[in-house]
């Protein structure tokens, strides 16, 4: 494969890591705002996370805030490097000089 179809690929497959990062951002986001006041029943740490939460037999405690921000926040590094590189592939494809081509001429009919 020739340098301009791996430019071609990665022009795509950036955007769409970042888009997907971006969904998992907003899901867990939407997760932990709609559960984070039912879940926080600890006494002294702020436990309103739904995720590494545990049961007992009379109620439900939700896991440690500190697990909901990894999963909120964690991906926005991803989703910054996927801009750059993407937009630097995207710029590559459609500014560049495409798909190089090979001549049939020899050294001595060039001069």
């Amino acid at each position: 494969m020739d340098q301009y179809n791996h430019e071609k690929k990665l022009s795509i497959l950036y955007p769409l890591i970042g888009f997907f990062s971006l969904v998992a951002c907003i899901t867990s986001a939407i997760a932990w705002n709609h559960w984070k006041f039912v879940l926080d029943v600890c006494v002294e740490t702020n436990c309103g996370c739904i995720l590494n939460g545990f049961t007992t037999l009379t109620y439900f405690t939700g896991g440690h805030v500190a697990y909901c921000h990894w999963a909120t926040y964690g991906p926005l590094l991803s989703i910054l490097f996927c801009v750059i590189f993407g937009l630097y592939h995207v710029f590559r494809v459609c500014m560049g000089t495409g798909k190089s081509r090979t001549g049939t001429t020899t050294v001595k009919q060039r001069f």
